[in-house]
């Protein structure tokens, strides 16, 4: 019982390849392999939360690089209206910015 309350605190003090291992026939074996599952599908939700957000704030940038050239290369807006529109893309990029700052808090570091 000390070995799963020891690796359940590493794990929760974020070393996620911490496992668990027992004899076979042991009756802490099916405790240790429920315990590695747990792990495992935390370690998977983790990486889809990663890729999720990566992709979402990629698919965010392109757009607003798009704007961001359209903006530059138009002749038909006045200085202010150029500057204002600049000011929103700004806005939008340090949101992204944020997001991925935020997700990348929110992961553990070990």
């Amino acid at each position: 019982m000390l070995r799963l309350e020891s690796a359940a605190q590493r794990f929760g003090e974020g070393h996620l390849t911490e496992r668990l291992h027992f004899d076979n026939g042991s009756s802490f074996e099916r405790l240790g392999v429920a315990f590695n599952q747990m792990a495992d599908n935390i370690n998977a939700l983790i990486a889809s939360k990663k890729q999720l957000i990566d992709g979402i704030a990629h698919e965010l940038r392109t757009p607003l690089v798009r704007l961001r050239y359209r903006l530059e290369m138009s002749e038909n807006l006045t200085p202010p209206e150029s500057q204002a529109l600049n000011r929103d893309i700004g806005q939008l990029e340090a949101l992204i910015e944020e997001l991925l700052t935020y997700a990348r808090l929110d992961r553990p570091q070990k």
